[in-house]
């Protein structure tokens, strides 16, 4: 797996635009996290994923054995039929509540049961720094950053400083952008992705440009410090137009798809 990877990383990007470069460049090692919320609530179902769903309910009905509430329902419908025939039958033996009874006990539990609601009001679902809107959907994490005095999104990212490893450096860059209280649970030690691209020729100094390497994690609770992080978005998969296109193509080359 290792060897696949080293393999992966060090080939050539063929996503953006090619340049030459000799060995004696240099280049900014840059980690950047991408944070995913996974959906909370299943999908909608479309038509034809309905009505094979519903053709699976009715083959299993058919053909499967009878549950144990089925069986419950057979014995007191005999035991119904051997009093009416006047059957000397031990009473205190009998069952205490009959399956009517308890379907009928069952019925009224789920009356009072509420569904979780699978979209919340225009304004949550509208406002994108919220993680309790498109639940049925990924939320990928991307923040406006500033790079070479222009604001930018990107994803929450960091230069790497000699730690001990690019995923420490990942996980340094979701603390210091996003804050403390945002936990996260990183997906492996290799990067998922990788972007390049070259620093304007004013910026050249020691260095040419950057290698950005990307690291998969999955959100488990808490949200970006909006004092730390003022602007950020969690973005469905068609909410991504706010990142630079040859950026974007990288990033959701290594993201599934949702809506395809």
């Amino acid at each position: 797996m290792f060897s696949l990877a080293r393999k992966f990383l060090n080939r050539p990007s063929n996503i953006f635009h090619r340049s030459s470069s000799t060995s004696s460049e240099k280049w900014d090692i840059i980690s950047a996290v991408s944070l995913e919320r996974l959906p909370v609530v299943t999908r909608e179902l479309k038509d034809v994923e309905r009505r094979f769903f519903e053709m699976l309910n009715r083959h299993e009905k058919e053909n499967s054995h009878r549950s144990d509430f089925e069986l419950r329902v057979e014995a007191d419908k005999k035991r119904a039929l051997e009093l009416e025939k006047g059957a000397n039958l031990d009473l205190d033996s009998l069952p205490q509540q009959t399956s009517n009874d308890f379907l009928d006990a069952c019925s009224e539990e789920f009356k009072k049961f509420k569904f979780s609601k699978r979209l919340e009001n225009a304004q949550i679902e509208n406002d994108r720094s919220s993680l309790k809107r498109a639940k049925d959907r990924r939320l990928l994490l991307i923040v406006k950053d500033q790079i070479d005095e222009k604001s930018i999104w990107l994803l929450p990212h960091k230069k790497y400083q000699n730690e001990p490893s690019l995923r420490e450096t990942a996980e340094m860059a979701l603390r210091e952008k996003c804050g403390p209280n945002l936990r996260a649970k990183f997906l492996g030690n290799a990067p998922a992705g990788f972007y390049k691209y070259k620093y304007p020729k004013s910026r050249r100094n020691e260095t040419v440009g950057a290698k950005v390497f990307f690291f998969k994690a999955q959100l488990v609770d808490g949200n970006v410090d909006e004092k730390l992080c003022p602007e950020f978005q969690w973005a469905t998969r068609n909410e991504l137009g706010n990142l630079h296109e040859d950026y974007r193509k990288s990033v959701t080359a290594f993201l599934i798809d949702e809506e395809h």
